[in-house]
């Protein structure tokens, strides 16, 4: 869906043009000048539910995407998750059982959370201790109505127990 581009033209350098919704991404997280034209380079992707693409299992939604069976768990027997996530189009859910997600940096009560395509990029954060080290919640879990189409940017997971506070750059971790 799109791509940060080091020295982008968009933004006063000489590297092609950034497409809006990379441009839109920046915006949101707070960058501004030189650090919306330079910094480390990144993908935004866009995943499609609907019927081919799996079984519908929540109320007439799609599984779009989720950590399940990761091997990621530390010492603190935990994974800790963030991205950037926009609706395009369509209908979508975040599955959070346990109260343990933040959109933008505001912890969600439990239950599942809808997002709106006016919510325009959030930054969806979360941590959960699997069973048997994997995943029976499938968190952070993306579900949409077919032809609902988000885009994701910058995901990460961590082994650990700390919310991922909204970061605007690739994050390493061990």
């Amino acid at each position: 869906a799109g791509k940060f581009i080091q020295n982008n033209s968009t933004n006063g350098g000489t590297a092609a043009a950034l497409l809006q919704t990379v441009s839109d991404l920046l915006t949101k997280q707070g960058r501004a000048g030189d650090t919306k034209r330079y910094g480390p380079e990144f993908y935004v992707a866009e995943i499609a539910a609907g019927s081919g693409t799996g079984s519908s299992v929540r109320q007439g939604h799609y599984l779009m995407g989720a950590t399940a069976y990761s091997g990621t768990l530390g010492l603190t027997g935990y994974v800790s998750y963030a991205a950037w996530v926009r609706l395009t189009a369509g209908s979508v859910w975040i599955y959070n059982p346990h109260a343990n997600l933040t959109i933008d940096g505001v912890t969600v009560s439990a239950g599942d959370h809808q997002l709106q395509t006016i919510d325009g990029w959030v930054h969806v954060a979360g941590s959960y201790s699997p069973t048997v080290s994997y995943n029976t919640h499938y968190l952070p879990s993306l579900y949409g109505v077919d032809g609902t189409t988000v885009e994701v940017a910058l995901p990460i997971l961590s082994p650990s127990n700390q919310i991922i506070a909204p970061h605007s750059y690739p994050l390493v971790t061990a």
